[in-house]
């Protein structure tokens, strides 16, 4: 089904009323087959409304705006997803990446959330969203999803610190050892994060070419490099730019070549250990 070009008003019967009307009789009927989230059900009856409302996907920049398919909204939710959604607007196409090895009669899910939160947080969304779910880090023994729960609410502070640009400008050292700090707590939580990681490694790229950090920024952006290549494909703008910071991070508008911490490439750490190596980074 075809892509909205603009991010339509899910309020306006008449626009979308004339958008559904645009479409070819196949797609009217994939369109009107598609659930009402009982959330958004209004009196009087608005379906198309409501249709638009449970299924859309936001694409994101660079195309702010919403698309409607006729598959993707099957794909439940679990908060440690086995694929990850992401369009691409040079194909225009949302792909379903898969993130990990998946078994035999094991459905594909995807994560409504933004990020990994508490327990409480995870089920106040989806109650929001109009169900419960009890995916198997939500059915954890009560101890365990207590430890989880300290868990990610630091693994949230940290991020949340990380998005504080003054901060981040003034403090770019700290905030660095922020990062690491937080992909420390995801190893240690014992589940499959590892996009979730490479967006932390992603930022700690960003913050050492803030500190002129060459080499550290390299490394950074290769471990950034896997996981954005497993959740986005080859043949995005972003893996492409991380590629391109890999071999030269330099070249990154941000780049600031006179902070004291500044490292050269060859100044990478060889020879070393995986121990010594993390120590290092």
């Amino acid at each position: 089904m075809s892509t909205l070009s603009t991010l339509i008003d899910a309020e306006s019967k008449n626009a979308i009323a004339t958008y559904v009307k645009a479409l070819s009789k196949p797609n009217q009927i994939c369109f009107l087959r598609l659930y009402i989230n009982p959330v958004f059900k209004t009196t009087p009856p608005k379906p198309f409304s409501g249709i638009v409302k449970t299924n859309m996907f936001e694409l994101g920049a660079p195309e702010p705006g919403v698309a409607i398919f006729p598959l993707l909204p099957r794909v439940n939710h679990d908060c440690v997803p086995n694929c990850h959604l992401h369009w691409n607007p040079r194909s225009q196409h949302m792909t379903l990446h898969i993130l990990r090895d998946i078994q035999e009669d094991e459905e594909f899910t995807i994560s409504y959330l933004q990020m990994i939160g508490s327990y409480d947080s995870r089920q106040g969304k989806t109650r929001s969203l109009g169900f419960e779910y009890k995916c198997r880090l939500c059915t954890q023994p009560e101890d365990t999803r207590i430890i989880l729960d300290k868990m990610f609410k630091l693994f949230r502070c940290y991020w949340d610190w990380s998005e504080d640009s003054e901060r981040v400008d003034q403090y770019l050292g700290e905030c660095l050892s922020d990062m690491r700090d937080s992909i420390t707590i995801l190893d240690a939580t014992g589940i499959n994060a590892d996009f979730e990681k490479s967006r932390k490694y992603l930022k700690a790229f960003e913050i050492s070419i803030g500190l002129g950090d060459e080499a550290r920024a390299s490394v950074f952006a290769e471990k950034a490099l896997e996981g954005h290549i497993i959740a986005m494909g080859h043949d995005t703008s972003e893996v492409e730019d991380l590629k391109t910071w890999v071999k030269d991070p330099k070249i990154h508008s941000r780049f600031n070549g006179g902070k004291a911490w500044k490292q050269r490439m060859e100044d990478i750490s060889e020879g070393l250990d995986e121990a010594e190596f993390e120590a290092w980074l």
